[in-house]
């Protein structure tokens, strides 16, 4: 079997955590910048399977984070038709970042085959916000309220060719 770890090596990527080699129980280890053990990945049977009914056993790479700044916690499943398949390079990842006062801020992720990164936040501090980057440019969507109002704020910057450039507000 050859290992597929592509999507959970971009969320580590992104996140600047690296990845240790694999022990004997088929777990890697999840490291921070100062080489500190903040969670795993961990390739298991999660279901053995009914010979009965012909269903085939499942296995999952279970991936855990707990670090001082994330919480991340996901199962993806692995078929046998698609255990050695390329990936896409399509990724959408749910997790959430710790704040100092104890407050959770909640992020859904998506980053694509080209120029694509769209995240959402949903802060209890700052409200709901999108930040976005594509072949069209910055785009950033984030809401404030005054005493009479709420405001929806945007802010997109577009280069329209190698010297121009354009910003709104």
């Amino acid at each position: 079997m050859i290992d597929n770890l592509d999507y959970e090596k971009k969320l580590l990527n992104l996140l600047g955590y690296t990845l240790s080699n694999p022990n004997k129980s088929n777990r890697w280890i999840i490291l921070d910048n100062d080489d500190n053990e903040v969670g795993f990945i961990q390739y298991k049977k999660i279901y053995k399977g009914n010979k009965k009914k012909e269903y085939p056993p499942t296995y999952a790479y279970i991936t855990e984070i707990d670090s001082k700044d994330i919480v991340f916690s996901n199962t993806r499943k692995v078929y046998d038709n698609d255990i050695n398949k390329t990936d896409d390079n399509y990724h959408s990842y749910t997790f959430d970042i710790k704040r100092e006062n104890g407050d959770i801020d909640h992020v859904d992720l998506e980053t694509g085959d080209e120029i694509n990164l769209n995240m959402c936040i949903w802060s209890k501090a700052y409200g709901f916000s999108t930040f976005k980057i594509d072949y069209t440019g910055l785009h950033i969507f984030f809401g404030s309220k005054t005493d009479n109002f709420n405001i929806e704020e945007v802010i997109t910057y577009r280069k329209t060719s190698d010297c121009l450039a354009s910003y709104s507000y």
